[in-house]
């Protein structure tokens, strides 16, 4: 039985458990980074541009991720690629949602579902370094302009 079986034979049957052991790991161990990598390119070549999508935020507006023409709004769809950038304008689109909401006292429930559809245009900075930072952010404008003390899950569910 052993002589029937050829070292190229082998090498391929070798060869393939491995690939397929190393693919299964990649994908066990950094799902999150492909997660990401795959959601940054959602974004840059969205499929469903003519698509009309609003999430109510209150009775009075709702938020659109498309303009009223059916093609998606360069504001919303903006992606650097510089996660620097990047959150520098996340940070700017925080301060004046925060600001915003304060203007129409928004309850506690109705901020944390803006800010997590905020958040959710910026997926690649969900674990990036500057993550500490805009929570930061995000408690001490909460704080200033709503008089609302965010706690620590609260701050790390609006990532979800």
């Amino acid at each position: 039985m052993i002589q029937k079986i050829s070292w190229a034979s082998y090498a391929t049957a070798l060869l393939t458990i491995v690939v397929i052991y190393y693919i299964v790991i990649v994908l066990l161990y950094y799902r999150k980074e492909i997660s990401l990598i795959t959601n940054a390119l959602q974004k840059r070549f969205p499929s469903n541009i003519g698509l009309k999508q609003e999430v109510s935020v209150t009775g009075k507006e709702s938020v659109s991720l498309f303009n009223d023409t059916g093609s998606a709004s360069p504001e919303k769809l903006a992606y650097t690629g510089d996660i620097s950038t990047d959150s520098f304008d996340l940070v700017e689109k925080i301060k004046e949602s925060i600001q915003r909401y304060a203007e129409h006292e928004y309850i506690r429930e109705e901020i944390i579902t803006g800010l997590q559809l905020l958040l959710k245009e910026y997926p690649q900075l969900r674990y990036s370094a500057y993550t500490a930072s805009i929570n930061n952010i995000i408690t001490n404008e909460i704080e200033l302009n709503c008089s609302i003390r965010l706690e620590d899950d609260e701050v790390k569910r609006l990532w979800m």
